[in-house]
């Protein structure tokens, strides 16, 4: 190396090596989208987004779609109980909901709406009190719950709210092969779907990762 004049090296650059031993063509690549708000280094386990699923994210197992307990606002009139919300990792979205009733009543008389910070109004005021409700009224909900007649009955204009979490990518699809900085808009990426990679160097990486390539992404082998 020719020593350039006023300059000298301080550091020098070791990228990380991901990939193992083996021919090149045993490293199969995929082009994929990577979702508005993340920054990835490379060697990222990534997978499909439940509720997106034409972009992908970081892998993580345990990110599963929840909801927290309806609270009550401080200035209601009424004093119904709350069952617990239930959600679905591929369908429920991270937003706040609020319920505002819009029929004073009981059981059978008293109505809510429902509105979403993301999905907006989705019910003008057939929220029942003392029986299930579920939107969409389908398999396919994205929130379930059943508020129950208290005492004193629910009055128009009493708030409840809730917020739900979507789940994140909870199986592995395959290895980002470059950083891929997301963080202010979706960004094209690539990523491997199968070769021999150097696990230490891998982030994201757990057991249930490995099941999910080597079942179903063309049995990726993973080099520890």
């Amino acid at each position: 190396m020719t020593n350039v004049p006023g300059m000298s090296t301080l550091h020098t650059y070791t990228p990380t090596e991901i990939l193992g031993n083996g021919p090149a063509e045993q490293f199969l690549r995929r082009n994929c989208t990577i979702e508005e708000g993340q920054n990835l280094a490379k060697g990222t386990l990534i997978g499909l987004i439940p509720t997106v699923p034409t972009k992908f994210g970081a892998y993580d197992n345990d990110a599963v779609a929840t909801a927290t307990a309806m609270v009550a606002a401080a200035a209601n009139t009424g004093a119904p109980t709350f069952s617990a919300v239930a959600v679905q990792d591929d369908y429920t979205l991270t937003e706040d909901w609020t319920l505002t009733c819009v029929n004073t009543g009981g059981t059978g008389v008293g109505l809510y709406s429902l509105t979403g910070s993301v999905s907006g109004i989705v019910n003008a005021g057939t929220v029942p009190i003392g029986s299930e409700f579920k939107y969409p009224d389908t398999s396919a909900y994205m929130v379930k719950f059943t508020i129950t007649d208290g005492s004193p009955d629910a009055t128009s204009g009493d708030i409840i709210t809730f917020s739900t979490t979507r789940a994140e990518c909870l199986k592995a699809e395959g290895i980002l092969a470059q950083e891929c900085d997301a963080t202010d808009s979706d960004r094209l990426a690539t990523y491997y779907t199968r070769g021999n990679f150097v696990v230490a160097n891998l982030v994201g990486y757990d057991v249930s990762a490995l099941a999910d390539m080597n079942g179903r992404v063309c049995q990726a082998i993973l080099q520890i």
